[in-house]
């Protein structure tokens, strides 16, 4: 009897170990495709954009990309804060961005933009393993009532690390971005862009 209970204690331990590697490894995130949570990010870019025009010119070939308008090369760098939810929905919150335009170096120019708070909303892909999709579209607060500006798409990939506590994010494919005007829901003005970015997201 003694035997028999001592088996049924090693079977029992052998259970549970084995039942809390499962959780803790779908907490992991390894056996479920779906994030949730808030991650503090920060953000850099580097574009080239074209000045805004009339809401159907075109800013860059969409064969080849090349200018179709002159250029102006700009960096920024920015922050916020990333929340996942399980239903593949993300948005980013108190988004602020600090802007240099690369081509203001005379004396007088002022190569530093004023702060803008931005927030973005969209939806995001986990593949099996580390692989992560999103992709956004984003809101700059403007300054001036009943304007609002918009820019889409952001289709940014990266990788989850361990325990889901960091991402590391980058948009590298060099899609062509168009940054929208609108004033009472209609368009106005629009420019395009195109750029490089990267952010890297650590949960809070």
């Amino acid at each position: 009897m003694n035997i028999k209970h001592r088996n049924l204690n090693v079977f029992f331990a052998i259970f549970v170990t084995l039942f809390w590697n499962i959780t803790v490894n779908a907490h992991d995130g390894f056996e479920s495709n779906s994030i949730s949570g808030e991650y503090g990010m920060t953000s850099t870019q580097s574009c080239v954009r074209t000045p805004f025009v009339g809401s159907s010119t075109k800013g860059f070939d969409d064969n080849n990309k090349s200018l179709l308008l002159m250029g102006e090369s700009v960096s920024a760098i920015g922050s916020g804060l990333m929340r996942f939810n399980h239903d593949g929905s993300v948005i980013i919150t108190d988004g602020l961005l600090t802007e240099i335009l690369n081509d203001k170096i005379n004396p007088g120019d002022l190569p530093v933009n004023a702060l803008a708070e931005f927030s973005c909303a969209g939806k995001y892909i986990r593949h099996p393993g580390r692989k992560i999709d999103i992709e956004l579209e984003c809101s700059v607060k403007s300054q001036s009532p009943g304007v609002t500006v918009s820019i889409k798409p952001f289709h940014f990939e990266g990788y989850v690390g361990r325990g889901l506590q960091t991402l590391q994010l980058s948009l590298i494919e060099g899609n062509v971005q168009t940054v929208l005007v609108s004033v009472g829901g209609q368009v106005v003005q629009q420019r395009e862009r195109i750029c490089v970015q990267s952010a890297s997201l650590s949960r809070i």
